[in-house]
């Protein structure tokens, strides 16, 4: 499983500052969640969502970050 933070707006995948990406697969892996919330949080990142990628699109899990 990964943790990646995904714009809800674009579909687009956070890579490093200021840089996104389609694939999933491209995505900075957070491996856990607090370090994605913190990240989105201290960069200002409005609607965006972390993703747990389990290699299945479907089987992926989105929350919403607030």
């Amino acid at each position: 499983m990964r943790v990646v933070l995904r714009s809800t707006q674009t579909g687009h995948y956070f890579q490093m500052s200021k840089q996104w990406t389609r694939d999933s697969k491209e995505a900075l892996d957070f491996v856990h969640v607090e370090y994605a919330i913190k990240t989105a949080c201290e960069a200002r990142m409005d609607d965006v969502e972390v993703v747990f990628v389990f290699g299945h699109p479907e089987q992926d899990l989105r929350l919403p970050i607030r």
